[in-house]
């Protein structure tokens, strides 16, 4: 079973972290803390889910037989009503509409029809409630600095990277094979992956499900690496045109990274792994690593 949430609203508890970069409660923000709403267009379409029914649909379902995708909403409404009822909730509030051009390209709506029939799907927040639950955390004092990081997923995920490049520019590594089961290990390709062919996944059972990803040398591109990368199974590889020889699978954070790390590296027995000399990588002094 497969729910396709609509853009959520409210507050799910009163002790998790309050996002503020969804619609209704961007939008209540702007006007509790400014008095004021700027509206490009109003014309966009929004399929609003109180979270707490989007958790409820989850929760119920969670031994259910039916199958399927399902949408999950409650209301299709547009941004310029979507306004309207913020300002007749938060006082003194003042509307300005902005004829815009540039057309939002989300502006979408769906209908939840499906899930009705199937398993019962009936949200019973209204959208007023999830105005009302944000004003109230203003007036308790519960936010006092909204644009703080914490309140948006993007900012919530920089704040927890404290991860740094492991050198000024990134190299390119003949013959890289690398596992990373956090995403910790970043490749330029993983977003382009443009003229790359020879990309595999693999299934470590030992240590779960971890990702690999393997260019043949004339497909190499740059590579970045940082430090508190958590890596599985570095690999021995003598050459990129044979089989790399597998090494005991062993989960190991590195604290310290030099330049080249993930290609022609052999472990020894005291946890340092040392680089072999190449044609592109200088050789480098050993890191330490450590177990977790």
């Amino acid at each position: 079973m497969i729910f396709r949430l609509g853009t959520l609203y409210g507050v799910g508890d009163r002790y998790s972290r309050v996002r503020l970069d969804l619609a209704v409660n961007t939008m209540t923000t702007k006007a509790v803390t400014t008095h004021k709403l700027t509206i490009f267009g109003g014309n966009q379409f929004r399929p609003l889910l109180h979270v707490r029914d989007a958790a409820r649909a989850i929760a119920d379902n969670l031994t259910t037989k039916h199958t399927g995708v399902f949408n999950l909403h409650s209301k299709n409404i547009k941004i310029f009503d979507l306004a309207h009822r913020i300002a007749g909730l938060v006082p003194n509030t003042a509307l300005e509409i902005v004829d815009s051009s540039v057309d939002d390209v989300r502006n979408y709506r769906v209908s939840s029809r499906k899930a009705q029939k199937t398993f019962g799907f009936h949200p019973t927040r209204r959208i007023e409630d999830g105005i009302a639950e944000i004003k109230q955390l203003f007036d308790e004092k519960r936010i006092k600095d909204p644009d703080h990081s914490r309140y948006t997923n993007v900012g919530h995920l920089l704040r927890l990277n404290n991860h740094t490049t492991a050198g000024d520019k990134p190299r390119m590594i003949d013959c890289v094979t690398a596992i990373d089961d956090r995403g910790q290990v970043v490749f330029a390709n993983d977003f382009d992956v443009r003229g790359v062919r020879r990309f595999y996944m693999v299934s470590n059972h030992r240590a779960g499900f971890v990702r690999a990803w393997h260019a043949h040398k004339q497909e190499a591109k740059y590579v970045l690496v940082t430090h508190g990368a958590a890596l599985i199974g570095v690999p021995i590889q003598r050459s990129c045109f044979t089989q790399p020889r597998p090494l005991k699978s062993r989960r190991l954070t590195i604290s310290a990274t030099p330049h080249g790390i993930g290609t022609y590296g052999r472990w020894k027995k005291d946890e340092r792994c040392y680089l072999k000399r190449n044609t592109r990588i200088k050789p480098c002094f050993p890191f330490f690593i450590c177990r977790f």
